[in-house]
Parts: structure tokens; C-alpha cells; sequence
């Protein structure tokens, strides 16, 4: 809160890139997790 108050956009911007990778790695950690338990559940017509 205080860089963006300050104008610090710098450090701003490195945060909002550090938060949005750390969402992307993992939604893409949860999506394999996710395929590999679906490979046990039996499937249906």
C-alpha cells in the first residue's frame, strides 16, 4: 500500500507480476493434479 501511495509504480508493477505468476503456476499445478485424479474415476456415457 505504501509504494502505491508513494508512487512507487516500479515496486507496484513487481508485485502485480509476482502475484499474477504465483496464480498462474498455480492454477497450472492444480490443473495436473487434477488430470491425474481423473484418470482413476471411471468413465460414463
Amino acid at each position: 500500500a505504501v509504494a502505491g501511495n508513494t508512487f512507487q509504480t516500479d515496486k507496484v508493477m513487481v508485485g502485480v507480476i509476482v502475484i499474477a505468476s504465483m496464480g498462474v503456476l498455480c492454477t497450472a499445478l492444480f490443473k495436473r493434479i487434477e488430470d491425474h485424479f481423473q484418470s482413476w474415476r471411471p468413465q460414463h456415457a
